[in-house]
Formats: structure tokens, sequence, C-alpha cells
């Protein structure tokens, strides 16, 4: 799990450079990428998780061609679920 983690953390930063240069189709395949190999890892019973929400909202602004909304949407997903998933890890180091 931890490796998956540290994957999904390093395209995050990756992403976020691409977001920084304007290139956001770049950054929005990574991102992508990203939330596939957190998956549902990062889900807690005691959490109430929207950002499924906003990873809509990103995909209606992908196709309405509004690629920097899109992009930042998609990068604070990705880095609300690893923030999740970092400390489900936590937890189950504790164990």
């Amino acid at each position: 799990m931890e490796s998956e983690h540290a994957a999904a953390v390093t395209l995050s930063k990756q992403a976020d450079k691409f977001i920084d240069d304007g290139n956001y189709v770049t950054a929005i395949t990574l991102l992508d990428r990203g939330v596939g190999i957190v998956g549902k890892a990062y889900r807690s019973q005691d959490v109430i998780d929207d950002t499924g929400m906003k990873l809509t909202l990103s995909h209606i602004e992908e196709r309405k061609g509004a690629l920097s909304i899109a992009a930042n949407l998609r990068s604070r997903v990705l880095s609300s679920r690893l923030e999740l998933y970092g400390q489900r890890l936590e937890c189950t180091k504790k164990k």
C-alpha cells in the first residue's frame, strides 16, 4: 500500500508542475493515473467523502474545454484522497 501511495504522490507533484506551466492536458493525464492508483484504498467509514462530486465536476469542465479548472479540481481531488490514504496507512502502522 505504501508504494502505491508514494507513486500517486509523485504523480500529483508532477501534475502540479504541469499545471503551473499551463500544460493542463498532461496534468490531467497524470492526475487521472494517480486517482486510479489510489482507487478506493483511501476510503474510510469514518469520513464523508465529497471528492466524487468534485471529480465529476472536473470531467464536466474538461468537456466544456475549461482545462485549467478541470486540472485544478482534479489536483484537489487527488490531494484530498492522498491525505486520507496517508492517514489510513498511519493507522495501519500503529496497529
